[in-house]
């Protein structure tokens, strides 16, 4: 072997990580190297986009898909291209996507006890000033701790969701009697999704303050229209700000009367009314409920009341999409999938006789293929289609040393349309996670992962099968428009292109 060719081979498999055993000449002379085994752990050497900057490059991909809407789009691509990692950049500073199961848990299990995931800037401009507290979602460090545990051991034991069990299906019931209420000849429900976001607030509500507000009902004040308004402002515009360089950011967040940031200062003021009017009212003798509400636990333990309403209005963003949206690709799924739609409907007529019956946390175990279908609605269209970390030390993903400050995207979305891991991704197959559901917690993370994963988890699933199954009940559902694939756009959270309507008939 030449001096040229065993010098290029020798460099090309230390690139790529691999195991070597091979002589080596070096300039200094010739002596064998003999089982020379190489395990290279260097950030530059993640697979990434390298003929030109990667900014430009990605930049351009991106804009020529259609811009953020399809950022979850090009994600895909760039697994396809690159493999299962890349490298690019978020802001100012470097980024590696991921969407291996395995990679997912590495990084999980190397989390500090602080995880921390990308800097929310606008957010905390806001806050600051206004003169507010922050919340889960904007602190950092053991004051996010605190908060984080209280809500815990408010939020997160099945006991909570199964005490309030009997009101989360009065609002699924309300729900039912509002689509029949609303439908139009032609089966659709005008708006549907502002309907179904009005039922997850409804239940937040309940959640947070053990008192109904009649929301889902129709009986909704001009306040609950601007509330969900600013929530979607919001939700257009976080990954603009958060993929901006940082300098640039600075420079916008000096100007408050500049678009978009004047809307997000405004959308913002709207949801610290709408929390800070809620928890009024309950102060003011709603709170006489003998029921548990995560309001009065976090004024029992101490909390100052800034932090409450910071954390009140934070957890209220995060649930006002999340079971929304889930419950509508449900249906959207069912709809066009007719055989798994009887098939589940068979399964809930056999295991909840009557549909007047309150669907128990217990109940709801039973039905296997019920959980099949949600969780293959989260793999194909989950709402957040990627969440992060900032890490805070050097992390080992994939065989690579990622230095502290590198920001690591799991790719939700990616993740769940990985053909590596799900035979055709592209299909509704619920009945893939027979077999599958028990080989790694990481096949998917719809809700997050570690002690930064969706507070609401148990609540937002538990929600959601309820109502499918109430809904089911009381109606077949069909799309209105013939249509091979469903399609979806990003906007922070996944929603429906088009919208194409879901029709409702009565059974």
């Amino acid at each position: 072997m030449s001096l040229k060719l065993s010098r290029k081979l020798f460099c090309r498999e230390t690139q790529l990580g691999h195991r070597v055993s091979m002589p080596v000449n070096d300039d200094l002379g010739s002596r064998q190297l003999e089982d020379v085994c190489v395990n290279v752990k260097d950030y530059n050497r993640i697979n990434s986009i390298k003929d030109i900057p990667i900014n430009r490059r990605s930049a351009w991909k991106l804009l020529k898909m259609g811009g953020l809407k399809n950022w979850h789009l090009c994600q895909v691509a760039s697994f396809r291209e690159y493999g299962s990692l890349f490298r690019d950049r978020i802001g100012s500073k470097p980024a590696v996507f991921i969407r291996q199961p395995a990679h997912v848990e590495q990084l999980a299990a190397q989390e500090t006890r602080h995880p921390k995931r990308v800097d929310l800037e606008t957010w905390i401009a806001h806050r600051k000033q206004r003169g507010m507290a922050l919340g889960l979602f904007t602190s950092e460090g053991e004051s996010w701790r605190e908060s984080r545990n209280l809500l815990n051991k408010a939020v997160t034991p099945p006991k909570r969701v199964a005490l309030n069990s009997e009101v989360f299906n009065e609002i699924s019931d309300d729900l039912v009697a509002r689509i029949r209420t609303l439908m139009n000849k032609d089966n659709t429900v005008p708006n549907l999704v502002v309907e179904l976001h009005k039922w997850t607030l409804e239940c937040s509500c309940w959640f947070l303050f053990a008192s109904r507000k009649a929301y889902v009902t129709g009986q909704d004040s001009a306040e609950v229209s601007s509330y969900l308004t600013a929530v979607a402002q919001l939700c257009r515009h976080i990954e603009y700000f958060v993929l901006l360089p940082s300098r640039l950011l600075k420079l916008l967040l000096k100007y408050p009367f500049i678009w978009p940031w004047s809307t997000n200062v405004k959308a913002w003021d709207t949801l610290a009314s709408f929390a800070a009017n809620r928890i009024k009212t309950y102060l003011n003798g709603a709170n006489n409920s003998e029921n548990f509400s995560v309001c009065q636990h976090l004024m029992q333990s101490g909390m100052e009341p800034g932090l409450i309403h910071a954390n009140i209005m934070e957890v209220l963003l995060s649930g006002t999409q999340s079971s929304s949206n889930a419950l509508y690709w449900c249906l959207a799924l069912l709809a066009t999938n007719a055989e798994c739609q009887e098939k589940l409907r068979d399964e809930i007529s056999t295991n909840l006789r009557n549909s007047a019956t309150s669907i128990s946390y217990e109940s709801l175990q039973s039905l296997k293929y019920l959980h099949c279908v949600v969780k293959e609605t989260m793999r194909m269209f989950p709402t957040l289609t990627e969440t992060a970390r900032t890490l805070e030390k050097e992390t080992d993903i994939g065989g690579y040393a990622l230095p502290a400050d590198t920001v690591v995207i799991v790719s939700v979305y990616g993740m769940g349309r990985n053909p590596e891991i799900f035979e055709e991704p592209d299909k509704f197959i619920p009945e893939r996670w027979d077999s599958i559901s028990g080989r790694s917690n990481y096949l998917t993370v719809p809700f997050g992962f570690g002690a930064r994963q969706c507070l609401g988890k148990r609540m937002a699933e538990y929600e959601v099968k309820v109502a499918l199954c109430k809904l089911l009940q009381a109606y077949r559902v069909t799309m209105a428009t013939t249509t091979n694939e469903l399609q979806a756009y990003k906007e922070t959270v996944l929603l429906p292109l088009n919208h194409p309507p879901i029709e409702f008939h009565s059974l």
